[in-house]
């Protein structure tokens, strides 16, 4: 058993001590307001290419046949 431990936590993220499962779910380092890097014209890019995805193209009434 000891191994195991040993892989899980060679294995295992870092975290911030003091949080529960709850609040690290919701945490995420890019997501800090000092690391953000995104500007408004990178939102608008990736709302244009994401509004061309090849999946939107298909209708899926011809999937159901």
């Amino acid at each position: 058993m000891g191994r195991f431990k040993k892989v899980i936590e060679k294995i295992q993220a870092p975290t911030e001590p003091g949080l529960s499962t709850a609040q690290l779910m919701l945490v995420n380092d890019d997501l800090r307001p000092d690391r953000r890097q995104w500007r408004w014209l990178n939102f608008v890019a990736f709302w244009i290419a994401d509004s061309l995805n090849v999946v939107r193209f298909f209708p899926l009434r011809l999937l159901n046949n």
